[in-house]
Order: C-alpha cells, then structure tokens, then sequence
C-alpha cells in the first residue's frame, strides 16, 4: 500500500440544501462519487493496517469502522462482511501492483524477460513489505487470485512464452 496514494476524506459541515436546479444537483454527483471512493479507500487502508496489526481472525468490523473512523453501518454500503473486505482489499491491492508490473515490463518484448521482472519485484516489494507478501503467498494460488489481476498476467506471459517456444 505503500505505493499507492491514499486520499484521506477531509470532514466538512454541510447544511443540507433545498432542491435546486438540475445543473447544480448533477454537479454534486461527482463530489458523492468522490466521497464514496475516499470512504472505501479509508475502509480498505484501514483493514490493511489492522490486518498487519492484528491478523484478520482478530480483526472486527468495529475495528475497521473506527481505524477509518466511518460509522458502523456504513460499512455495509460498501462490503457485505469481513470476508468481503477482505477480498477487496486482496484484489485492490494485487490489481495495483499488477498494472505496476504492467507499466515496468511495457518496454520488454520477450516473455522470460517479462515474467523474470514480474517476479523479482514481485519478490523485492515482499521483502519490503512483508504484510503484503504474507497476503500474496496466502491467496496466490485461490480461484479469486488466479482468475483475476497477477492471476491473469502471470497466465497471459506464460502463454505468450511458449507460444514464442521461449518455454517447453
């Protein structure tokens, strides 16, 4: 996560406004939407830490809601249970560093020299963080691992190597 800018919702008081014309309503929709994003956003960093802090057995629901400081009950307009964070946060979290892997290996036209980037940074970012390689050891080989973000790339550079017979 350490990689990622995280924004951080700033509190501000609002009176709630008599209905206005629709301009003026359209032009608070994308203000909700960005609130929306930062709220999830500060839930998932939130389970991050407490995951690192505590393990996710130990970790509650009113845990994340306070680290986050969002009430209780929001939490549910944004994930099911703490199974469902839990999964996002994987895939949040995968799916970043995986557009990363992307980014470095753009200018890399063989697929063993692709895939021996992906894993050394793979494995540098690991060390660095290790909360973080604990969840990729721990959901590398799930369904929802290998069908989705590092799953898919790692599949896609495989394919393309021994397509182009660089494996057998």
């Amino acid at each position: 996560m350490s990689n990622m800018p995280i924004p951080r919702a700033r509190r501000q008081q609002t009176a709630k406004a008599p209905a206005q014309s629709p301009d003026v309503t359209q032009a608070a929709s994308p203000r909700l939407a960005r609130r929306k994003r930062e709220t999830r956003i500060r839930l998932l960093d939130a389970a991050f830490v407490l995951l690192a802090e505590k393990g996710m057995e130990s970790v509650t629901i009113n845990d994340i809601t306070n680290a986050a400081d969002v009430g209780f009950g929001s939490f549910y307009n944004y994930f099911d249970s703490k199974e469902g964070i839990f999964a996002a946060l994987v895939e949040w979290l995968f799916e970043e560093f995986a557009t990363a892997l992307d980014h470095l290996a753009s200018g890399l036209s063989d697929p063993a020299e692709v895939i021996a980037v992906s894993v050394r940074h793979t494995l540098l970012r690991a060390c660095r963080e290790p909360i973080w390689g604990q969840l990729l050891i721990g959901e590398a080989l799930s369904t929802r691992a290998l069908s989705r973000g590092l799953g898919q790339r790692l599949l896609r550079d495989t394919e393309r190597g021994i397509s182009e017979r660089r494996f057998f």
